[in-house]
This record gives C-alpha cells, sequence and structure tokens, in this order.
C-alpha cells in the first residue's frame, strides 16, 4: 500500500490530486490524506495546506502542481538540520541565499551567557516543483523589490563591517558584558532603522507606480486629442477637397449654362426662321384652302373610291416622281423653308412621300403589314438601301448638317442598320438571338459593329464635331462591353468567360477587359475637356477590376486577390490595385489644384500593405500594430498610420501654408509609445520626454532633482546608491564603536529619516515637473 504523504489542513477553491499510473483525479477537502507517487495539483484560483509526517507545514499556491515523491517522504521523516553560522560574514551570506536552517555559534571571548550564543533557526524544505502563477512575469512588471533586496545588502555589509572590527577590538579580552549591551542596544536600533527605511521605501514606490498610471493615463488622454485634432485636420482636408470639387462643378456648370445660352440663342434665330416658314405656311394654307376648295368639288366622286382618294391624298413614288397631294403640300412647304434658309430639303421631302406611300398601302391594303414594316424599317447601309423611315431620318440629319456644318452620315447610316435589326425581329426575318448578335456584336479590333454600337459611334462623332474631341477609344470600349453581354445573352461565352472579358488584362501588358476600356475612353474625354492626364487612374482601375475578376472566376484565392489589392511597398516602387488607384486619384487632384500628394499616396500604400499582411496571416497582429504605429521621428522612421497622417497634413500645409511638422512628429512618437506598450515592453519615461518636447517649448525633464547631490535613481537598473543620509548614518556608527560610546553626532533613526525625506522630495520634485510640463505660462494647471 502506498505511504501517507501527508494530511490536508486548509483548501481554497479547486485542488485535486492525480494518480499518474491510472490517471485517476480524486477532489480534495480538509482531513483527506495524500500519497506516496500522487501528483497534486491547484486550479487557477486555487491553494492548499499539507500538514507532513514531521509536522511541518507545505504550501502550495494557484495554477500550480507538486509530484509528491519519495524525497518528500525523507524529508517529511527526518528532523531537519541546521547550519552553524560561525563568522559575520557567513550570517550576512547565509541570511540572502537562506539555504536552509541558520545556527550563529557563540563568540570567542565572554562566558557562557554571551547574549550572542541563541542560535537563529530559518527553516527551509527545500522542496521542488512546478509553479506556474498564471501571469506574465516579464519585463512589464519591471517595478519589483530589487532596489528593497540592494538597500537590505547595503545596510548588512555596512553591519557586518561594523561587527567584525568589533571582534577585532583591543582590550576586549576581559570582562565585556558592557560591550556586548551596546552592540545588542545597537543591532537592536539598526533593525528598527532597517524596518522603517524598507517601509518607507515600499510606501515610496506605491505612490511612484501610482504616479506612473497615472501618466500613462494622461498620455493615453493625450494621445486621443491628438487624434481628435487629426481627425478634424483630415475633415477639414475632405471639405477643402470637397469645396475644390464643387468648385469645378460650379465651373462645368457655367459652361454648360452658357452652352445652354448659345444654343437658346440659335433656338430662338431658328423661331425667328420659323415664324418666317409660318408666315408663308399662311399663305400656302389660302392656296390650300382653295384646293380644299377643288376637292370638295370633287368630294362625291371620291367618295365612291376611298382606295382613289387615299392614293390621290398618300401615293405616289418619289423614284418616279410622281407624289400624292400630302406629299406635294409638304414638298411646297420645304421649298419655302429652303428658299428662306438657303437648305436642300429635298431628301427629307423623298422620305416623307415613301412613308406616306407606305401608309396609303397598308390602309388600302395593297400590302400586308409585315411588307410594310419591311418597307418602313428595312434595307441596309452597305447595299445604299433604307426603309421609309430611315427616308426620313437621313433627310432630317441632312437639314441639320446644312445647318450647323456636321456630317451625320455615320449616324444615319447606324440607325439605319437598326432599324432593319428590328424589323428583322418583327418579321420574323432572323431569330431573337440572330438579332440580339446582329445589335450588339462586331469587334473593333476587326472594324465590325453592331447597330447599336453604329448609332453610338455615329452620336459621338457628332459630339466630336460640336466641341471638338476625339471619343475612338470610348466609342471601341462601348462596342467591346455590348460584344460581351451579346455573348452572355446568347451563349456564345460562358458567364467566366464573359466575367473575364469584361474585367481582364493587365496595363503592364497593354490589355484591357472591355469595361476598363470605357473608363479609358470616358477619362480620355475628360483630360481632352479639362486638359489633365488620368493615364495612372486608368491603369489602377484596369489592374483593379483584374483583380476582382480573379476572384470571380477563380483565377486566384482569397488570399492572392487580398494581396494584389493591398500588397506592395512604396519603397520598391511596387503597389497594390487599391494604391494604383488611390495613386491616380491623387495624382488627378494635383494637377487639378496643384498640390503634392506622394506622401500621402505612400503612406496610403504602406497602411494597406500592413493590413493585408495582417488579413493575409503574413504576420501576426503584434508584427502588424508594431508597423502600424511604430517609428521614431528622430531616426526617420514611422509607422504606416504616421506617414498617413505626414501625408495629410503635408497637403494641409500646401493649402493653407503651415507647418504641421510638430504634429507629425508628435503622433509619430504617440503611437510608438502606443505600440511599445501594447508589445508588452516597460514604460520608458525618457521616450515620453522626446514625445512632447518637439510640440511644446517647455522641457520635459524627468530626472533633473530627482535626488540631491550624492543620490540618484537608475530607471533602467532599479539600483538604489548609498545617500549623503546613509554615509552619515554609518560614519556615526563607526565613531560609536571606535570610541566605546553612545553620543552620536546625530541619532541614527534620525539620519535613516533624513534618507526617506530625501528620497520622498526628489520624487515630489519629479512629479512637480510632470503636471508643469506644457504649462507655458498658461493658467490651465499644466499637462494634466
Amino acid at each position: 500500500m502506498a505511504q501517507v504523504i501527508g494530511t490536508i489542513s486548509s483548501v481554497i477553491g479547486e485542488v485535486k490530486v492525480k494518480n499518474p499510473l491510472t490517471g485517476e483525479e480524486r477532489i480534495l477537502s480538509e482531513g483527506d490524506q495524500v500519497f506516496q507517487g500522487e501528483l497534486l495539483l491547484t486550479g487557477p484560483i486555487g491553494s492548499v495546506s499539507l500538514e507532513l509526517a514531521n509536522g511541518e507545514t507545505l504550501s502550495l499556491g494557484r495554477a500550480s502542481s507538486l509530484n509528491l515523491s519519495d524525497e518528500l517522504i525523507s524529508m517529511a521523516d527526518s528532523p531537519l538540520q541546521a547550519e552553524t553560522i560561525t563568522t559575520i560574514d557567513a550570517l550576512r551570506q547565509a541570511i540572502f541565499q537562506s539555504n536552509g536552517p541558520i545556527e550563529v555559534e557563540a563568540t570567542a571571548a565572554g562566558d557562557d551567557e554571551s547574549s550572542l550564543q541563541a542560535a537563529v533557526v530559518i527553516d527551509r524544505l527545500g522542496l521542488e516543483g512546478q509553479v506556474d502563477t498564471a501571469f506574465d512575469t516579464s519585463a512589464i512588471n519591471a517595478l519589483s523589490t530589487a532596489p528593497i533586496t540592494q538597500l537590505i545588502g547595503g545596510l548588512t555589509d555596512q553591519v557586518g563591517g561594523i561587527l567584525d572590527s568589533i571582534v577585532k577590538l583591543p582590550g576586549q579580552d576581559g570582562d565585556d558584558t558592557g560591550l556586548e549591551d551596546i552592540i545588542t542596544d545597537l543591532i537592536d536600533d539598526l533593525i528598527n532603522i532597517v524596518d522603517g527605511v524598507i517601509g518607507d521605501v515600499l510606501d515610496l514606490l506605491d505612490d511612484l507606480i501610482g504616479q506612473i498610471e497615472d501618466l500613462i493615463d494622461n498620455g493615453i488622454d493625450l494621445l486621443e486629442d491628438l487624434i481628435d485634432i487629426v481627425v478634424e485636420l483630415v475633415q477639414d482636408l475632405v471639405n477643402v477637397v470637397t469645396e475644390i470639387v464643387n468648385d469645378l462643378v460650379d465651373g462645368l456648370n457655367n459652361i454648360v449654362d452658357q452652352v445652354l445660352e448659345t444654343v437658346t440663342d440659335l433656338v430662338d434665330d431658328a423661331t425667328g426662321i420659323i415664324d418666317q416658314v409660318v408666315g408663308t405656311v399662311d399663305g400656302l394654307l389660302g392656296n390650300l384652302n382653295e384646293l380644299l376648295t377643288d376637292v370638295s368639288d370633287t368630294a362625291g366622286n371620291v367618295l365612291d373610291n376611298v382606295g382613289g382618294l387615299l392614293e390621290t391624298l398618300l401615293g405616289g413614288e418619289p423614284e418616279e416622281g410622281t407624289a400624292g397631294t400630302v406629299d406635294q403640300i409638304v414638298d411646297l412647304i420645304t421649298d419655302q423653308a429652303d428658299g428662306l434658309l438657303g437648305t436642300n430639303t429635298g431628301s427629307l421631302d423623298d422620305g416623307l412621300n415613301s412613308v406616306t406611300t407606305d401608309v396609303q398601302e397598308l390602309l388600302t391594303g395593297d400590302q400586308t403589314l409585315t411588307e410594310v414594316v419591311d418597307s418602313l424599317l428595312g434595307g441596309e447601309p452597305e447595299a445604299g438601301t433604307a426603309g421609309s423611315v430611315d427616308q426620313v431620318v437621313d433627310g432630317a440629319t441632312d437639314l441639320v448638317d446644312q445647318l450647323i456644318g456636321t456630317d451625320t452620315e455615320n449616324l444615319d447610316d447606324g440607325l439605319n442598320a437598326l432599324t432593319t435589326d428590328v424589323q428583322e425581329l418583327l418579321t420574323g426575318d432572323q431569330t431573337l438571338t440572330e438579332v440580339v448578335d446582329s445589335l450588339l456584336g462586331g469587334e473593333p479590333e476587326a472594324g465590325t459593329a453592331g447597330s447599336v454600337d453604329r448609332v453610338v459611334d455615329g452620336a459621338t462623332d457628332l459630339v466630336d464635331q460640336l466641341i471638338g474631341t476625339d471619343t475612338e477609344n470610348l466609342d471601341d470600349g462601348l462596342n467591346a462591353l455590348t460584344t460581351d453581354v451579346e455573348e452572355l445573352l446568347t451563349g456564345d461565352q460562358t458567364l467566366t468567360e464573359v466575367v473575364d472579358s469584361l474585367l481582364g488584362g493587365e496595363p503592364e501588358a497593354g490589355t484591357a477587359g472591355s469595361v476598363d476600356r470605357v473608363v479609358d475612353g470616358a477619362t480620355d474625354l475628360v483630360d481632352q475637356l479639362i486638359g489633365t492626364d488620368t493615364e495612372n487612374l486608368d491603369d489602377g482601375l484596369n489592374a483593379l477590376t483584374t483583380d476582382v475578376q480573379d476572384l470571380l472566376t477563380g483565377d486566384q484565392t482569397l488570399t492572392e486577390v487580398v494581396d494584389s489589392l493591398l500588397g506592395g511597398e512604396p519603397e520598391e516602387g511596387t503597389a497594390g490595385s487599391a494604391d494604383r488607384v488611390v495613386d491616380g486619384a491623387t495624382d488627378l487632384v494635383d494637377q487639378l489644384i496643384g498640390t503634392d500628394t506622394e506622401n500621402l499616396d505612400d503612406g496610403l500604400n504602406a497602411l494597406t500593405t500592413d493590413v493585408q499582411d495582417l488579413l493575409t496571416g503574413e504576420q501576426t497582429l503584434t508584427e502588424v500594430v508594431d508597423s502600424l504605429l511604430g517609428g521614431a521621428p528622430e531616426e526617420g522612421t514611422a509607422g504606416s498610420v504616421d506617414q498617413v497622417v505626414d501625408g495629410a497634413t503635408d497637403l494641409v500645409d500646401q493649402l493653407l501654408g503651415t507647418d504641421t511638422s510638430f504634429v507629425d512628429d508628435t503622433v509619430n512618437s504617440l503611437t510608438s509609445l502606443v505600440s511599445g506598450i501594447l508589445d508588452g515592453d516597460s514604460l520608458n519615461l525618457i521616450s515620453l520626454d522626446s514625445v512632447v518636447s518637439g510640440g511644446v517649448e517647455t522641457e520635459f525633464s524627468l530626472l533633473d532633482g530627482l535626488f540631491d547631490n550624492s543620490t540618484a535613481l537608475s530607471l533602467d537598473s532599479a539600483e538604489l546608491v548609498e545617500s549623503e543620509s546613509a554615509d552619515t548614518l554609518f560614519s556615526d556608527l563607526e565613531n560609536l564603536l571606535a570610541d566605546g560610546t553612545k553620543e552620536l553626532t546625530s541619532t541614527a533613526a534620525q539620519e535613516g529619516e533624513n534618507l526617506v525625506e530625501t528620497t520622498t522630495g526628489a520624487i515630489e520634485t519629479v512629479l512637480l515637473d510632470i503636471n508643469l510640463f506644457g504649462n507655458n505660462g498658461n493658467d490651465n494647471g499644466g499637462l494634466f
């Protein structure tokens, strides 16, 4: 049966033991016994006290484990052994090492009743086990009890030296009862002083830690205020850009207003001409009345043959030189207009003659509906044929060409082809799929185009003639776009293939999808109108749509697309497609308002790269935070967020003539400080000084006046160096022992109090410096 190790005397939280062989676990409570070979375990908030067989008590803290081994049994069965301390140096070393029981041996001089003969025993079991505090005990908890240990060590060194000098004092071979009393009292006084100093130093450290925590909180508040300022600056920037865009829109509106005003004037002139034509028409109406009178006289005869009447009114063929009565009236009116305007509306007359003839043949039943639709809308411009509606349109555009000096032949041919496609659909000459192909098909590279594309091309040709632009790229892009839509509707290509044709292409290879070509044509038109160069924007949009196409078609994974959208490094001259679009847009802004946004572009590029690294898992969250917020202005480095802020403030400086470099450096330092805290670095007060020294003209001194001339505090090693008061204390003690008297220049307790007061006063000076930082003579009570 396994041997009993001990009995549980107290339990807090969850405590259990585990049999390593069987894996069996049991929950412990007060009074339970534990056995050899078991593993003692405590939970995150658990602790346990174990009474061993020899009467000693073993305590185990939270989140810890202890193997109840044979060694523990032997320790429990054996009485504790004490080591005998024979010298002052051994006593001092034993106190700090604490390696087992400590016993002080009687001094060589004196009788058996010497007060120094009593042994001082410190028990230590020397047990070993895996103890985990469940908390991070790394450099973030830099403020420790090391200064206290060093202080005790310093004091112990001094006491040891004094006691050694006592042992070596001459003339102490006789009765040393009085000297022993002096030493005993002196040791008691030293112990009291050490206790007081330790307590004061601990209180001092607690106060200092509290002040540092307040400083961190206030620093975070300052960072939030600065971020609010940056947000306001960016908002102001947005407002400025908005105003510029609004001014640009207003300018374009003014141009449009001027064009409309010019068109209105032309309309007014045309109205005058029309008034003249109306006057002429009035005269013609008189003639028409006479004609109608003649018609009335023959109405009885006409009623006998409605067909003959319709043929007389609407019939005739322009190719044969014949026309119905209505056509003759229209021809008479257009001839009068030609006389006034110097135009030639013969084509319009012939077209209207053909339309009325087609209507007459439909009403009289000379042709079927299908035949009339074919006559109205049919014809092929390539064959020089056209339906009657096309002839009317051609006559109308000829009149426009004569009035404003344009050439609308392409528009005429496009409309002719479009009406022919509609006619073939209505008459069933072609299927819906064939008509869609005829309407939207064609390839600009092959010089072919659908009828819709030809209409668009004719319309853009008219725009080019009116405002002096070249919209060929836009025409070709729209042609390619409609072809992609046609291939999707007719099933000539799959959805994946159409998406690739719409959005694919690489600007570096000189290729582009149809959507990119439309965008390129539109930006070309903008460049011609306002004198800009949007090539970078075109290439960026091309790359962006290609990334979207790769994602939709599965050519790349989501991670690869994110890398292509957001990746790149400005230092290497590379950028993701989203960055290239931003760069193109800012280039356009620079051209319009004369700014230089290169720093803003590079900052946004670096920022999107950091986001890409986080999304794709190429860097950990800690590394990304460091890349976003890290850097130091004095080293010329900055995180991506700082670079964006720097670019934005540069733009503000260019627009307003300001210099916000101190804001950039301050934000950079603050974000670096936050990054360090998030990474687990200890707070560096010297760095905090550099955060604000560039933006405020008051020096932020944390160390000046911390202690008097003989005292200093090193934040790096946390080592407390003895002060002038401590030197005086030990000097007085040495004088006491040398003279064999209790008379002191000042009491040891007073010197210890002076040491504490000096340290406390120095810390208060530091806190005063911190509170006065940023005051600059203002009455706002300092920075915090």
